[in-house]
């Protein structure tokens, strides 16, 4: 009877262990699909098609729940390491082709803070090496694709319907060498966030999902209207005024 008791009991042990066995490999298992359910992958890029018709990087990555279009970007050097530097009070952070800072406003006694892209790396560019002469011709430095602007004429036609001066818009101007900065050229220039291809958004700390469909950094000559996008541009009453895309 004793033999029978141990030989039971040496059973039912037996039994436990291997169903704890199974139970410790089906949990990492588990907490795979789990930790998947909550990443997802979107195409990202940093483009320059306006100026010479390039992407400077892009890849598909994969993102966090939570992960803003900064994180997006920033994944796209992921051997790089962030650096910073603070330039006349303000820190600017460094990663990759990347250059970026926060910048606070406040409302209603509320004070928000957000980032910002105000350049690319861009090497070689500088004052004496230009992708358009003034005023958007066309040049013949290095950098350039020896055409000029191709959304010119649509640029000055925008400037005439507006009563400002043909070409008054452009400044002709490279603000940082081994960037593309934000006003060169034209001081309505600059980095613009688009999101499943439309600039209707927060930039870019804007929080992806896996419906965001796509992020992209482009560089625009005229606040987005050579991306397709529709810009705000004043006119000669000094009045911010709606521009379709062109």
């Amino acid at each position: 009877m004793k033999n029978s008791k141990m030989k039971l009991t040496k059973r039912i042990m037996a039994l436990l262990i291997a169903v704890m066995m199974v139970v410790a490999m089906c949990v990492p298992a588990f907490a795979s699909e789990t930790t998947d359910k909550n990443t997802f992958t979107l195409p990202v890029s940093i483009q320059t098609q306006v100026m010479n018709g390039k992407v400077i990087r892009a890849a598909d990555v994969t993102l966090n729940e939570g992960d803003t279009a900064l994180d997006a970007l920033k994944k796209l050097y992921p051997a790089e390491t962030e650096t910073k530097e603070t330039i006349s009070g303000v820190e600017y952070h460094y990663l990759g082709d990347l250059k970026w800072y926060q910048t606070s406003y406040t409302f209603d006694g509320v004070t928000y803070t957000s980032n910002y892209i105000p350049a690319i790396k861009m090497p070689g560019h500088s004052q004496n090496n230009r992708f358009f002469g003034d005023n958007g011709t066309i040049s013949s430095d290095p950098i350039a694709l020896k055409g000029k602007y191709k959304y010119l004429p649509k640029l000055n036609a925008t400037e005439t319907k507006l009563g400002l001066a043909k070409n008054s818009t452009f400044n002709n101007q490279i603000h940082a060498t081994d960037w593309l900065s934000e006003k060169d050229y034209n001081n309505y220039s600059g980095w613009m966030l688009l999101i499943n291809g439309n600039t209707n958004n927060n930039g870019v700390d804007t929080v992806l999902t896996k419906d965001s469909g796509s992020v992209c950094l482009a560089f625009s000559m005229m606040t987005g209207l050579d991306l397709g996008q529709t810009g705000y541009i004043k006119n000669s009453e000094g009045e911010w005024t709606q521009v379709n895309p062109w």
